[in-house]
């Protein structure tokens, strides 16, 4: 009985060690190229998840350029129509010589539209550069909402909620300027 149960433990290490080849060479290859679809198919997952969000970065980039050149165009209409004006009153006394009262009303209302010329202006630049600033930063965000599917795909699950919970707080909890 002894001899028996000695040759089938030798024939269960042999076939089992059979087995172990077949696994090794068969399915661990086979394991490995699903593995690799799995974490393919997780990447694709994120993306389209991440699509929405992406296109909400990228339509608000795209709002807040039109803004900016909007107020642009603005800048320029008042330099160019503020101080041709200016000049054109600054012309105008010298043909019309023998009035003195308008020569003074002249220059009071040449310095009041080079002086809402210039106020306009500013306030024309200073909030298309404010809204240019904003566009850049959305473009940034939009750009790096695009790369995240790939960069998180590559890490582990811990990590991956880690730098979650870090985003969170980068791309939803600004102050609005």
């Amino acid at each position: 009985i002894l001899y028996l149960v000695l040759n089938q433990l030798e024939l269960s290490q042999i076939t089992l060690e059979r087995i172990n080849n077949v696994i090794t060479k068969e399915f661990e290859p086979k394991f490995e190229q699903i593995q690799k679809q799995v974490e393919d198919v997780e990447r694709a997952k994120l993306t389209l998840q991440n699509d929405a969000l992406f296109k909400v970065f990228q339509a608000y980039e795209t709002k807040l350029e039109l803004q900016a050149k909007k107020w642009e165009k603005k800048f320029y209409n008042t330099i160019k129509f503020g101080f041709p004006l200016a000049i054109l009153l600054g012309i105008i006394p010298m043909i019309f010589t023998q009035v003195e009262f308008l020569d003074l009303n002249l220059w009071f209302i040449k310095i009041i539209i080079i002086a809402v010329t210039i106020t306009l202006s500013t306030y024309f630049l200073r909030r298309s550069i404010h809204i240019r600033k904003q566009s850049d930063q959305m473009g940034q965000f939009s750009f790096e909402m695009d790369a995240l599917p790939s960069f998180m795909s590559s890490l582990d699950k811990e990590k991956s909620d880690e730098v979650t919970l870090k985003l969170i707080d980068k791309y939803f909890g600004r102050e609005i300027h």
